[in-house]
């Protein structure tokens, strides 16, 4: 049985999958820098708005003078690449950042706020789309001012507005693992125990049921070296009832891993969970890299990474431009790892805030560690409600 899964999940990683679709939202962008009143409304007259792209971000241009930038709302508007919702499918839109309160409306309908400029995050939208075939309209309001319950209170740099990192469109089927969840992919691998002998990976994960019936199906997790071998695998026979998100676990042990081991050998296997029907047929699916290490601080000896000491040097990075602010192209951050692999850096301290996924994707696969933080600089807010907003922050962190 195991033999026959694992030719299953190869074939199944050799083509393209139709269970989970992603759709980048980066042109075709409608911006008013200031407030609108109804901007929401799909029917609102944005003919005379700016039209651009993303990334955008607003500040930089003042801020890079040395004068005051502008702290305040902004709207953008675009239509939406998808009409009236399909049966037994799901649809939802993830921002990988917004500086800094976003709220997000389609059809008019409100989708919720996120408040923090450096996280992920993403709302539902499959019951606001149209049910007669005409336009659906994405509508974003996003805000820069300074709020007494959210950080930065203070700091020696700059926050700017806009939507400044990748928009997506995500389409699933009604079962899926839910990218709701604080923006995250809703499946996170935990190392338990790791060494050189094997490692002893927990894999948790958010499953949302949006069928109104019982859904037997099957979780399978898998990890893969480099070339697309399958070095272990697991599954677990799972009814998911309807209309609930559920937590789910599975274990899965890795023998003799080739450990991540810095600049010296930044190896990182694929790690793939999915949702397969009772047929075998593939439901769901998230992939991401995975580094193996284990690490350690001696106090007297500095750091230990797998075992052995590691010489830490470095620099703080943040991410802006010159006449862009935050509005950083891939290549823009390819280029920032490029540079500091030059310079012989081992680590990198994401000063002082969240960055971006990319990011700290291209750091994994250049072997630096990351000191990742939240924006917590100076002042600690005294709004009752500061550290609650902080607590949230925290969770889009960790779990993205």
């Amino acid at each position: 049985m195991r033999i026959l899964l694992a030719a299953l999940l190869i074939v199944g990683f050799s083509v393209s999958s139709m269970a989970r679709q992603s759709t980048k939202l980066m042109s075709d962008w409608s911006f008013y820098k200031g407030d609108v009143a109804g901007a929401e409304n799909p029917t609102v007259d944005d003919s005379g708005w700016q039209k651009l792209s993303l990334p955008h971000s607003w500040g930089w241009e003042e801020a890079q003078l040395g004068k005051n930038y502008y702290r305040g709302p902004g709207w953008y508007r675009r239509a939406l690449p998808v009409g009236s919702a399909a049966m037994g499918r799901r649809y939802f839109v993830r921002f990988a950042g917004a500086g800094s309160v976003a709220d997000v409306y389609v059809n008019g309908k409100s989708l919720g706020q996120h408040r923090g400029a450096f996280g992920a995050f993403c709302f539902e939208i499959t019951g606001s789309l149209s049910t007669n075939g005409s336009a659906n309209v994405l509508a974003v309001r996003v805000s820069n001012a300074a709020q007494p319950d959210l950080a930065p209170i203070s700091g020696d740099f700059c926050v700017f507005g806009g939507l400044y990192r990748t928009v997506e469109l995500i389409e699933t089927a009604d079962v899926n693992f839910t990218p709701t969840d604080h923006g995250s992919p809703g499946v996170a691998w935990l190392q338990t125990k790791v060494s050189g002998q094997e490692a002893v990976l927990d894999v948790k994960a958010q499953v949302s049921n949006g069928a109104r019936s019982d859904q037997p199906l099957t979780l399978v997790a898998t990890v893969l070296d480099a070339a697309g071998k399958v070095v272990s695998t697991e599954q677990q026979a799972i009814t998911f009832k309807p209309m609930i998100t559920v937590p789910v676990a599975l274990r899965v042990t890795v023998p003799s891993p080739r450990l991540w081991n810095g600049r010296k050998d930044p190896y990182l296997y694929r790690a793939v969970v999915e949702l397969r029907s009772t047929g075998g047929e593939l439901v769901d699916s998230v992939e991401q890299p995975l580094g193996l290490r284990y690490y350690a601080i001696d106090n007297a000896k500095g750091f230990f990474l797998n075992g052995q000491p590691y010489h830490l040097h470095g620099v703080n990075r943040h991410q802006d431009r010159w006449n862009q602010g935050w509005a950083l192209s891939p290549a823009d951050e390819e280029l920032d790892v490029a540079i500091i692999k030059e310079m012989g850096a081992t680590v990198v301290r994401c000063s002082h805030y969240q960055q971006s996924d990319y990011f700290v994707s291209l750091c994994d696969q250049a072997g630096l560690l990351v000191w990742a933080e939240l924006s917590q600089v100076d002042r600690v807010g005294a709004d009752p409600r500061f550290p609650e907003t902080s607590r949230h922050q925290l969770l889009d962190l960790i779990r993205q």
